[in-house]
């Protein structure tokens, strides 16, 4: 079972809580990436774009939870 909220790396801070990016938030990272190419970049809707990534990144999460059933 893939944990959204889990930490992307696995790495403990001094306290005891997760540090750094969440699972969700690296792999909306990377989807973002695929979605702006280099050139051009002054026409991209940023909000649209943030909005897909953060959809492809729930799908994968979906996906790996439904692979695991």
């Amino acid at each position: 079972m893939t944990n959204p909220n889990d930490s992307a790396f696995a790495h403990w801070s001094p306290t005891g809580q997760q540090a750094g990016l969440t699972k969700r938030e690296y792999f909306a990272a990377m989807a973002m990436q695929a979605f702006i190419p280099e050139s051009d970049e002054e026409y991209f809707n940023y909000a649209a774009i943030a909005m897909h990534s953060v959809y492809q990144a729930d799908a994968l999460i979906a996906a790996l939870n439904k692979e695991g059933e």
